[in-house]
């Protein structure tokens, strides 16, 4: 019985360390679909029309024994999923770095092995090595170590396309072997060289950019448990002072009808005790609405670990806007919502508060900094996708830095900003298959598009 149940525990663990090493491996893999994500249309359509235009190169300049146009053709068509990226279903987007990452092994070791492989194999009055196919080999190897960034997942693109390429040169018909393995063992060096070194690089990158995120968790974790205590503390005190200040007025004031020498305070400042008892209180939510934000932020996302609902956007929005922690009247002032073409989303209305709180606060922060600062907020129904627009007419981000609103850490014109809010935003809207956009213009307006997929039911 004890030898059974050691054997249990002991699969459990492989199963739990699998599943751990599994899900590194999903987020490795996740590098390099963000980065396909990132392209435009016209950079993918570029993209490939450059591919097909490089084997006129190739003809003219190596004088390969292979046909490579056929080959580049097929191997543009496959970047044609990323051309109608907006419009890919729910589960295709959960599972995009599938998708991208195959594209990326067609594009470089796939196309380029095959290229090598098959112009070795097909040669036959020659056992010299192609130097240009060789080197478009080893630099599609180095970017695929720069775009896809992460070892394990090289590997197991380049140990796939190997095996790919390696059965289609088995349908050669008398393939030239030795030329074959003389290309194969002159590239391996070259490949490990770029693997090692790149993959050093990359993964103290990497292992630096993880430890930032951890950090930041750990402390706004720890600053929360060391101020909710004493805000909990100031806030009961508060409270049950304040539910005997009126008992205290009536004795205060009987005093004085018995000791009429007694020094008076007045009305207002009777009111006023009254009052700051419920300013620090208010003071106190506010505190602990700005702990909310900071560790919602702040803490790894993941969002199968929040589970959506069906809501209507208008609650979350009114939700946000009405509890959002302002410094004064003036900032709640400036937001304008329009409630008007409400739609049901599913997601958890937390998240969607949380989202609704970090697009709130930069436009409050940038609209106060122009005298005519103003923020509106509206909804727009779709047939593809449903909206939520939030738009201020705040200082703007240049164009140079457009592309960087949400990436991790990046903060500008900020002095209170840590570079997590947008990107917090970024993935609650990719978990629940929907998107962000940012269209702004320089010291003109800012505006951030929310769009949800239409809900299931």
């Amino acid at each position: 019985m004890q030898q059974g149940l050691r054997s249990k525990v002991k699969v459990d663990s492989i199963k739990r360390n699998l599943r751990i090493s599994l899900a590194s491996l999903r987020r490795e893999a996740q590098f390099g679909h963000n980065l396909a994500l990132s392209l435009s249309n016209r950079m993918v359509a570029t993209i490939a029309f450059a591919y097909i235009a490089s084997a006129y190169v190739e003809y003219s300049v190596a004088a390969l024994s292979f046909n490579t146009i056929w080959l580049r053709i097929g191997v543009s068509l496959s970047l044609l999923p990323l051309l109608f990226k907006d419009f890919w279903p729910f589960a295709a987007k959960k599972h995009g770095y599938l998708v991208t990452n195959t594209i990326i092994g067609i594009i470089f070791p796939l196309c380029f092995g095959l290229i090598l492989v098959l112009n070795a194999a097909w040669e036959k009055d020659s056992n010299s090595i192609n130097i240009f196919a060789t080197m478009e080999y080893v630099l599609s190897t180095f970017l695929l170590v720069q775009i896809v960034f992460h070892v394990r997942v090289v590997l197991a693109i380049w140990s796939i396309s190997s095996l790919i390429i390696a059965i289609c040169a088995s349908f050669v018909a008398n393939p030239n072997l030795s030329l074959i393995w003389l290309h194969v063992f002159y590239v391996i060096p070259f490949f490990l060289t770029i693997l090692l070194v790149g993959g050093i690089i990359n993964q103290t990158v990497f292992i630096f950019q993880d430890q930032k995120e951890k950090a930041v968790w750990n402390v706004a974790n720890a600053i929360a448990h060391q101020l909710r205590t004493p805000l909990a503390t100031i806030r009961n005190l508060s409270h049950g002072t304040r539910t005997h200040v009126p008992m205290l007025v009536e004795k205060y004031r009987l005093a004085l009808e018995i000791e009429p020498t007694l020094k008076p305070l007045s009305n207002r400042k009777l009111d006023l005790l009254n009052d700051a008892l419920v300013n620090i209180e208010e003071e106190v939510e506010y505190s602990n609405a700005l702990i909310d934000i900071l560790i919602a932020n702040s803490r790894p996302f993941d969002y199968a670990a929040a589970p959506g609902q069906s809501i209507w956007i208008t609650t979350a929005i009114k939700t946000a806007v009405d509890t959002y922690p302002y410094n004064n009247p003036r900032e709640r002032s400036l937001v304008n919502y329009n409630p008007a073409n409400s739609f049901k989303v599913d997601a958890s209305e937390r998240m969607i508060c949380h989202v609704m709180y970090n697009l709130i606060g930069n436009a409050v922060e940038f609209s106060q900094k122009r005298r005519d600062g103003k923020i509106r907020i509206w909804l727009e129904k779709g047939e593809q996708w449903n909206k939520v627009v939030v738009w201020d007419s705040g200082i703007g981000v240049p164009r140079r830095f457009q592309h960087q609103v949400f990436d991790m850490f990046f903060s500008r014109n900020s002095p209170n900003g840590t570079g997590i809010g947008l990107s917090f935003c970024k993935a609650v809207m990719e978990g629940i298959g929907g998107k962000i956009e940012c269209q702004t213009q320089a010291d003109e307006y800012c505006q951030f598009t929310l769009s949800f997929p239409h809900p299931a039911t």
